[in-house]
């Protein structure tokens, strides 16, 4: 692995990490609201499934901990490694960027309101978050498809400066 790819692999976790914890509003115990979706939607397609699946799960569940919301980490870590990797495998095999987000999202929702019964042992509780996360994830989706038409360009860069 050269220089420049570490660097820009370095800067796109970071970026992550910034858009997982920085903009975040909290929703006391259930969580908070973030950037994370649309970074992870929108750089995911660009890598490998395993690459995607490490940069989509560390860096949130990181953030988990940095916010005080650790009991969420590991459920986080694996919800988003699922994330990460089927953005990656779905990219790589050619399948259009909406069924990708779709996907994506579906999983973000499925995971998340799976945790919270799991955590909470409530229904009540669990649709409460999901009506939270769905928003996050709308929002991420609609972005992500409005960043597509730029796709060209930064996989010109990436291609360019990964030599």
């Amino acid at each position: 692995m050269n220089r420049r790819k570490i660097i820009l692999t370095g800067l796109a976790w970071l970026t992550l990490l910034g858009f997982t914890a920085i903009p975040a509003v909290s929703l006391g115990n259930l969580g908070y609201i973030n950037g994370c979706d649309l970074v992870i939607m929108a750089a995911c397609v660009f890598m490998k499934p395993s690459i995607a699946m490490l940069y989509a799960s560390t860096a949130p569940a990181l953030a988990d901990l940095l916010l005080g919301h650790g009991v969420f980490s590991p459920y986080t870590f694996v919800i988003r490694a699922l994330q990460g990797w089927l953005i990656g495998f779905m990219a790589q095999k050619g399948v259009r960027r909406i069924s990708i987000v779709l996907v994506s999202g579906c999983v973000v929702l499925f995971g998340y309101a799976a945790a919270t019964l799991i955590m909470y042992g409530s229904w009540q509780v669990a649709l409460t978050e999901t009506l939270y996360n769905l928003i996050q994830v709308v929002i991420a989706i609609i972005a992500s498809l409005l960043l597509q038409r730029y796709d060209n360009t930064i996989r010109d860069y990436i291609d360019k400066n990964t030599e």
